[in-house]
């Protein structure tokens, strides 16, 4: 499997576009060469981080730049860029104009890209003048150079991207380190792989589902190499210039709460879980119909929205959704266990209508508010309202979403905590 481009360059002209090409891949930084065709193109570069455009694709630079711009925009949307990218205007037409054409692209861009695509955090403009000379780039450290000062003038990107290269680096010394456990007289790869897979779930569970098996074992060395990182000094002045105490936004809307509570929190990658996944939310009337509610708990949904859940009036109810939680040790899930296990049930709905969280009674957990599906919501779980079921019933049910592992431990020991509080009878 082999990795997408990370840099990419799109042109018209064949000469112009290996030039550049050339000259990066010479000095070390693999580019993916795309030669402009009006029919449409179909390259995987969803990893891209800096993508060189030429600025007049079409050939006529006597055309309005809008015409350009919609050329870029057409190409953006069809390689689907996944972000975060920068795009550098590779133009031949003086900076003069790149400088004016980068702040317009930008703004061009931003407004009509289609929502679902990410936008480029940063245009930028290079003249291709100063760099080629007979079909060839005549100075390629100069223009490496160019280049990466262009890059640094966004020091927040830059830091976050130097991130992202070091994650990339703790999973290749995760592998490495795997690797070194084969021997040519000893074990293979596929043995090692196997013995890792039966440590973290059992020899029984690893051919349920090979990857989640082995991931298992892989992940807590993965979060120690990332943890532990060796910054080296020229890095750690990255990091200086990118932010500081100082920029923290101390006044935040309820709106950005939400969004940066959902980032930290909560999960919507929800393609392959079902409700058997640890951390998993469904909704209960997957589960549970309204009768079955009755049995279960003895009294109406309304009743227990009030009783147990804190709801302020039953007609809030209509603004709420019952939804149910998958709450299982962690090594009970990863060993794939088949006997009940208990799921926790609970409402989504908006704080407010909610009683002041000094009345709410201590059997309950509720988190801070997320966004889901466009609105601000809160979760609230009582520690005794909980239901035993099936694996093989769970997993026929498709997760809404799911709960990050800090937040899913918080829940845990709140409510597992409260259910296990001891008592005593006596006279004091």
């Amino acid at each position: 499997m082999l990795p997408s481009p990370r840099i990419v360059a799109i042109d018209d002209d064949v000469s112009e576009l290996y030039a550049l090409v050339n000259a990066l891949n010479e000095k070390g930084h693999s580019c993916l060469a795309i030669q402009y065709s009006s029919t449409g193109h179909n390259h995987n570069i969803k990893d891209a981080r800096v993508i060189f455009f030429d600025l007049h694709l079409n050939g006529n630079s006597a055309a309005p730049l809008s015409i350009h711009f919609s050329i870029i925009l057409s190409i953006l949307e069809s390689l689907a860029p996944q972000g975060p990218y920068v795009i550098i205007l590779w133009t031949k037409y003086g900076q003069s104009e790149g400088t004016s054409a980068d702040t317009e692209l930008q703004e061009y861009l931003s407004a009509r890209l289609e929502k679902h695509l990410a936008r480029p955090y940063k245009v930028l403009a290079l003249d291709k003048a100063g760099h080629l000379l007979n079909g060839k780039v005549k100075n390629p450290d100069a223009l490496i150079s160019e280049v990466q000062t262009l890059l640094c003038s966004h020091p927040q990107i830059r830091a976050l991207l130097s991130w992202e290269n070091n994650v990339q680096s703790a999973a290749a010394q995760t592998l490495g380190h795997l690797l070194r456990l084969t021997s040519p007289d000893g074990l293979g790869t596929a043995s090692v792989m196997a013995v890792l897979a039966d440590a973290a779930v059992g020899k029984a569970n690893i051919d349920i589902d090979r990857y989640h098996a082995l991931n298992q074992a892989l992940v807590p060395i993965l979060s120690d190499y990332i943890s532990n990182p060796s910054i080296p000094e020229v890095e750690r002045s990255v990091w200086e210039q990118a932010y500081s105490a100082s920029n923290y936004a101390s006044i935040l809307t309820s709106d950005q709460k939400a969004d940066f509570n959902k980032f930290i929190n909560l999960s919507t990658r929800t393609h392959g879980i079902s409700l058997a996944d640890r951390g998993a939310i469904s909704s209960l009337n997957n589960i549970l119909t309204v009768k079955d509610f009755i049995n279960t708990f003895g009294m109406s949904q309304e009743q227990a929205a009030i009783e147990l859940f804190s709801l302020l009036k039953p007609e809030h109810l209509s603004e709420a959704r019952w939804i149910i939680c998958q709450a299982h040790a962690a090594c009970d899930h990863a060993q794939n266990k088949s006997v009940p296990m208990s799921y926790f049930v609970g409402l989504e709905i908006e704080d407010r209508y909610l009683k002041p969280r000094k009345n709410r009674p201590e059997f309950l957990w509720v988190s801070p508010a997320f966004r889901i599906n466009g609105k601000i919501r809160s979760l609230v779980f009582n520690a005794g309202a909980n239901i035993p079921l099936p694996t093989i019933r769970t997993k026929e049910v498709n997760a809404l979403y799911r709960l990050n592992e800090s937040i899913l431990n918080d829940l845990l020991f709140k409510l597992r905590t409260h259910l296990a509080r001891p008592g005593i009878i006596g006279v004091y």
